[in-house]
Parts: structure tokens; sequence; C-alpha cells
């Protein structure tokens, strides 16, 4: 199932899903994945450190930009649910921190 996710994460393309450079081992006991790395943190991070702080206008927008990448992610996976799609933060949080 790993294998199988992986394959189809690493042939997403959409500006609110992160792009999947591949795998890896030997950096602990199980296979890592390699993403592109985000300076800003994840979502969670956001949404802890300044959730209470954004306006309406950026969660709006924020809630549009996951919204978005999930309805291309499910639309490109016809039907397939895959438990690893990640959401790109980096030009979320620019946007939400104005």
């Amino acid at each position: 199932r790993f294998r199988r996710e992986t394959a189809i994460w690493a042939h997403l393309v959409h500006d609110n899903i992160v792009t999947l450079y591949g795998t890896t081992e030997g950096l602990g006991s199980t296979t890592a994945l390699v993403s592109q790395w985000f300076p800003h943190g994840t979502l969670s991070r956001l949404i802890t450190e300044q959730g209470a702080t954004l306006t309406i206008k950026s969660k709006l927008k924020l809630l549009h930009d996951i919204a978005s990448g999930l309805y291309y992610g499910l639309y490109s996976l016809h039907g397939h649910l895959v438990s690893t799609v990640k959401f790109a933060v980096s030009s979320l949080f620019s946007r939400c921190s104005r």
C-alpha cells in the first residue's frame, strides 16, 4: 500500500500539494519520504502559532487552498483515498501573514 500511495503522490502536480521527490532508506527504521522543504513549517504549526490572529479573509483563503488541493488530489486519484497527500504551506503562509 505504501509503495502504491507513494507512486500516486509522486504524480500529483498542484500548487497546494507538496511535491514528492522520492523515498530514501537508512535514516531510521522505516522508509522516509523526501518532499519539498517549507521553511515556515507545517499547516498545523501555522494554525497553532497564528490561528488566533489570522483574519477571516486569510482563513477563508487558507480553507479554499486546502479544498482546492483536496479536490485535485481526489479527482486525480479517481476515487482512491490516499492518506499521504500533504499540502503546501509555504505560499499559504505568506498569503495568510499579510
